[in-house]
């Protein structure tokens, strides 16, 4: 008799959860989780979007070197000044004129002394500027402006020895000195061999 009651309510048990539903908490669990899932795209949606394109490559502006102006070639015979130094003050100018007799075509060097070079006694005077032509004709020398006073004389080196020799083609401006105070024009001058017989 306990058997058949025991086995009964077993019976009854499984009958009763098979008969219940499913729980309704999971049940609603269930329903968020496929909620959360993106949704399926189709095969005719994927044809139809616009395929991703990568932005277009901009390259870099193309940046120009700056314009250089060649520098100007000077006149021939034309000697620019020196670099000016504050400390020189204002400059001046001398301009003038070289004929050489019988030129060999050699450079023609021009000095400007702050003494008499032909003077044997006393200090010998010293170099001021030295200037170089290539060809005999018009210079134009360039020096600061000062009190002294200054000689103007020019040779061709024609042995190559590096000084005037008995030889060599000089001469000096015959209106030695000149005043380094203010410009000068008109110095001209002309340039033979110091035992020429008939010097210009």
């Amino acid at each position: 008799m306990m058997n058949f009651i025991y086995n009964s309510f077993i019976l009854f048990l499984i009958s009763v959860l098979l008969g219940c539903g499913s729980d309704p908490i999971l049940d609603r669990a269930e329903e968020l989780k496929e909620d959360k899932k993106p949704p399926k795209t189709s095969t005719a949606e994927k044809a139809s979007s616009p395929p991703k394109t990568s932005p277009p490559v901009v390259a870099p502006p193309t940046v120009q070197p700056p314009k250089v102006e060649p520098p100007k070639a000077l006149a021939e015979g034309r000697v620019d000044p020196p670099p000016k130094n504050p400390k020189d003050g204002p400059f001046i100018t001398i301009k003038g004129k070289i004929e050489v007799g019988n030129w060999s075509g050699k450079e023609i060097k021009i000095d400007i002394f702050d003494g008499d070079q032909r003077k044997i006694d006393g200090d010998r005077p010293s170099v001021i500027v030295s200037e170089i032509l290539k060809k005999q004709g018009s210079f134009e020398i360039h020096l600061p402006q000062s009190d002294k006073q200054l000689w103007i004389g020019a040779s061709i080196d024609e042995d190559g020895d590096g000084r005037p020799g008995p030889q060599d083609p000089s001469g000096w401006y015959p209106s030695n000195p000149l005043s380094a105070k203010k410009d000068h024009t008109g110095v001209n001058f002309s340039l033979d061999v110091p035992d020429d017989p008939n010097p210009r």
